[in-house]
């Protein structure tokens, strides 16, 4: 839970409670107002006045000859329903709880049933029921007195607990109300630091958008924007550049009727339309790729192109990197054109060397044969020494050619390697022979 949440649940709640002490407060006030518990107090009372009217009543038709039959039972009507009504129903919370008050509520109860089954009697009352019914009075009458006297206690007690109950729901209306204000200013004091934050923040994204701005206008690449029906919604001037439409007359225009080529457009907006479907990319974020596209002229030219994704005002956007690669085409081309001939060229100097030096080892083989079949020959000392030297040279010319022969062979890759044994004295000496003539007529001694 973020603190903003809960600061307005904290809030939300004070003020629930609020509404609720609120409600009961104007309730437990009419309570007071109206003095049920006095007018309860008050009933009490009357009782004992009742049967003290009633126990006057009965002393004065005592001595008479032919009782009130009437008024005594008014009298005692009345005092059993004073009774009634202070005893029975609502009223009955007051003795709650009290021992001492329920019996005399029983034993003024069971005064009623004697007394009611003494007046309810067909005619007219004696004097024997006169002076019963005395009797029955005179001795609730203790009674009916301890019971006043203990709702006077009870009604004040009852009191007591409801203006307490009051006063402090009062103190917690007053302390929730305080813990209210206090809430809303420390709400109101975290609002505002997210106000400060939120301009902060605006203030930062505005000047990252102007960044962004100057970066996507001053880019070497084209940027293409398009929303989820495939409209171009941005256009950089790169774009502009490599695809001819200026940004004021593509925006607006989907992409499937403008850059992308025939070809390409039932490709491109199925591929679209299985993006926003399962969020699968194929071409979305899968790096550079090559492709084609189409200029305003309607010319298709080989691009290179990046394609993400992101989300704005709750829509997905596509942002594609595109770079027109015709340039590099012609320039590879070139270079495999240029390395072909290279190519080319060096298997033909291969081939020459090869033939050179399979020309060249056949009248060398031949001289050299001459030379040994002159080597058997009669020659005086002078001679052998001028056939060994020519010997020498052509030995020495023949390996070159095969040399060349060998690099032939390896630039070919034809060429093996095989162990050999050979004289280094006897190569020195070839060589001497060979330079001994050119060093005598300098005058050096070998």
């Amino acid at each position: 839970m973020t603190p903003r949440i809960a600061i307005f649940a904290l809030i939300a709640g004070l003020a629930v409670l609020i509404a609720t002490l609120g409600a009961q407060l104007p309730r437990d006030i009419r309570s007071l107002a109206t003095a049920r518990n006095d007018n309860l107090q008050w009933t009490v009372f009357q009782i004992d006045t009742e049967f003290a009217n009633l126990s006057a009543e009965l002393a004065g038709q005592a001595g008479a000859a032919r009782p009130d039959s009437a008024a005594i039972r008014l009298r005692v009507d009345i005092a059993l329903s004073r009774a009634a009504l202070a005893t029975a129903g609502t009223n009955r919370s007051l003795w709650a709880g009290n021992t001492e008050a329920e019996g005399l509520i029983r034993a003024l109860q069971a005064f009623g049933d004697s007394a009611a089954g003494i007046i309810d009697r067909a005619g007219p009352l004696d004097s024997g029921d006169v002076a019963a019914l005395s009797a029955l009075t005179d001795g609730i009458r203790p009674d009916v007195r301890r019971l006043a006297l203990l709702g006077l206690s009870q009604g004040v007690a009852l009191a007591d607990a409801q203006r307490r109950a009051l006063t402090n729901k009062l103190r917690w209306f007053g302390l929730v109300a305080i813990a209210f204000v206090a809430g809303l200013a420390v709400a109101l004091f975290y609002l505002d630091r997210l106000l400060s934050a939120a301009h902060r923040k605006d203030d930062a994204l505005r000047a990252t958008t102007e960044r962004l701005t100057a970066t996507v206008a001053a880019s070497l690449d084209g940027i293409v924007i398009a929303n989820e029906a495939g409209e171009v919604i941005d256009f950089n001037e790169a774009a502009s550049g490599i695809f001819g439409w200026g940004r004021e007359e593509i925006i607006g225009r989907k992409m499937d009727d403008t850059i992308v080529p025939h070809q390409h457009r039932q490709a491109h907006s199925a591929g679209m339309m299985r993006y926003l479907a399962t969020g699968a990319p194929h071409v979305i974020d899968a790096g550079r790729i090559e492709l084609s596209a189409l200029r305003k002229s309607g010319e298709e030219f080989p691009i290179e192109l990046n394609i993400t994704s992101a989300r704005q005002a709750g829509e997905e956007i596509f942002i594609a990197y595109v770079r027109d690669i015709s340039e590099r085409r012609i320039n590879e081309k070139k270079l495999i054109a240029a390395r072909e001939q290279a190519e080319k060229t060096d298997r033909a100097k291969s081939t020459f060397l090869a033939v050179m030096s399979h020309e060249m080892r056949t009248p060398l083989n031949g001289i050299l044969g001459v030379l040994d079949l002159l080597g058997t020959t009669d020659l005086n000392p002078r001679q052998s020494r001028y056939v060994q030297v020519a010997v020498a040279s052509g030995e020495i010319l023949l390996e070159h050619v095969n040399e060349a022969l060998d690099i032939t062979r390896i630039e070919t890759g034809v060429m093996t390697l095989t162990p050999e044994v050979f004289s280094l004295r006897s190569a020195v000496g070839r060589v001497t022979d060979v330079l001994r003539p050119l060093a005598a007529e300098k005058g050096l001694t070998l």
